[in-house]
């Protein structure tokens, strides 16, 4: 994918891209998906609910991570301002089309439009934004002092009641280390965690996470995970918050950590998936939301229903990735982004 000189979108292929980070992308938009459509199900099924939890750890970490990666030039003269442009036009386009969805499928019995709380998934161009302002301020850092700095307001942040999905504060905070992390990160980082850490370790690790969750399933909750809310909204006892989001951060690092170990390098028929998975964001919860209208978990998940979900999983995500969605929402001067903004 290239642009041209008038920022328009082309279909034609950018060889330099790099599919590794295309694979993780690619992946990690599956598992969004896939667990948005499970999620309903985790109240009753503690498998489910164990999964939801095990990786919410490292996909949206892992994909704010990237998202930092490809930041790097930021400084350049006119990327803001596209930046800017882009991330707001689509905020506001979507935040509206949300907010009348919302409304026709009778998930809220009144019209309305608040542009200072991002309707679901939204948050992410929000707090993109917020970012790339941060980074102004955090560039200038030493990578450890810059990330250590973010990890304390992001433990600080917890303890503001005020702070919640109000334009997304939290959660910017929040997620800014993986983010500032990824910043920082060299591309022979990625290769040194291929090469250095073995397949099995990162199993392992992923079992022990698997199996704490097990362990303390009664009273661990997604509020941990989602970063969206203070800690008196979650905890019993929120002035030990920073120690437990201190924790959830460690358990993150390492799953990001390990999930990367089994990203693929090489092209693969999912590769050019990986390249769109902006919009495969942007459009799944229209679908997610029309799922649970039917109250769908009423119904036992069975094997059969499991293994349904995550092959519909698979052809959404395949589908809203493609060049021909990709075509059609171009096909709007609204979303002629550009596509170097977003990697």
């Amino acid at each position: 994918m290239v642009v041209t000189s008038k920022g328009r979108m082309s279909l034609k292929q950018n060889i330099q891209r790099d599919p590794y980070f295309d694979n993780a992308k690619f992946i990690l938009i599956f598992l969004v998906i896939f667990t948005h459509f499970i999620q309903p199900f985790g109240s009753d099924n503690e498998v489910v609910e164990t999964l939801y939890f095990f990786v919410y750890t490292f996909h949206m970490p892992a994909f704010v991570l990237i998202a930092g990666y490809f930041s790097k030039k930021f400084y350049r003269v006119g990327y803001f301002k596209d930046k800017v442009n882009n991330l707001l036009k689509l905020y506001l386009f979507f935040q509206l089309a949300y907010s009348l969805f919302y409304f026709l499928i009778q998930e809220k019995t009144n019209f309305s439009l608040q542009l200072m709380y991002p309707e679901w998934s939204l948050w992410f161009l929000l707090s993109l934004f917020f970012w790339n302002v941060l980074l102004l301020v955090f560039s200038k850092f030493p990578p450890f002092a810059g990330v250590l700095f973010a990890l304390v307001l992001g433990l600080i942040s917890g303890y503001i009641g005020g702070i919640d999905s109000f334009m997304s504060i939290s959660r910017t905070l929040v997620f800014f280390p993986f983010y500032l992390t990824g910043y920082y990160l060299k591309r022979n980082h990625f290769s040194w965690i291929k090469e250095k850490i073995p397949k099995f370790a990162s199993v392992s690790l992923f079992l022990l996470v698997g199996l704490g969750f097990i362990w303390e399933n009664d009273w661990l909750n997604k509020y941990w995970l989602f970063g969206s809310q203070p800690y008196t909204h979650f905890l019993e006892n929120p002035e030990y918050g920073a120690i437990v989001r201190l924790l959830v951060y460690v358990v993150s690092f390492v799953t990001v950590t390990a999930f990367f170990t089994f990203v693929p390098q090489k092209h693969y028929f999912f590769t050019k998936w990986g390249r769109n998975t902006l919009y495969a964001y942007l459009l799944h919860g229209f679908f997610i939301k029309t799922f649970r209208t039917f109250d769908i978990q009423e119904f036992p998940m069975t094997g059969e229903m499991f293994s349904g979900i995550l092959f519909f999983s698979f052809l959404l995500t395949t589908f809203l990735s493609s060049e021909t969605v990709l075509k059609y929402m171009g096909a709007f001067r609204w979303f002629r982004i550009k596509r170097k903004a977003y990697r």
